[in-house]
């Protein structure tokens, strides 16, 4: 039988990430597992294309960031505030960068939601839960969460 010993939450705030950090934090604890939450900002160089400042977007981009960090700390605090997890907040294209830290902290499981976008969303946007599937080295457990029951964080 399989162990996991750390498990990968990657989160994006939206009012499903209380669901699926629900699910990580029961499986981490049923199974003993160290638990690390990541939240990936996407790059900012879609702004370089506009008449923005180099320094304006580098501004920019550090808040984001810092916004992020403060926006976990929150979770933590609200979701799992006896638990110790390890917090990560990093730049790039999400689907890569969750795979990397997924293998630089030799994670065993990646539990992650998905918006189930179909049709044009789903061809505009893509799906990074589809992509982490399909690529993925260790198992990935996908959460859809129930709509009805989405309460913003």
């Amino acid at each position: 039988m399989a162990t996991f010993n750390t498990i990968l939450c990657p989160v994006d705030f939206s009012p499903a990430t209380s669901q699926v950090v629900a699910y990580a934090k029961d499986l981490a604890q049923a199974l003993g597992a160290r638990l690390i939450l990541l939240h990936v900002s996407r790059p900012m160089l879609r702004f370089t294309a506009l008449d923005v400042g180099t320094e304006d977007i580098a501004r920019f981009a550090q808040a984001v960031h810092d916004g992020a960090v403060k926006n976990m700390h929150a979770l933590k605090a609200e979701l799992l505030p006896d638990m110790d997890v390890t917090l990560r907040v990093e730049t790039g294209y999400p689907a890569d960068i969750i795979l990397a830290v997924a293998k630089e902290a030799k994670a065993d499981l990646i539990v992650m939601g998905t918006h189930g976008f179909s049709g044009l969303k789903r061809m505009v946007f893509g799906s990074v839960a589809e992509k982490i599937t399909k690529t993925s080295p260790v198992p990935v457990l996908t959460v859809r969460p129930y709509k009805e029951t989405l309460q913003p964080l």
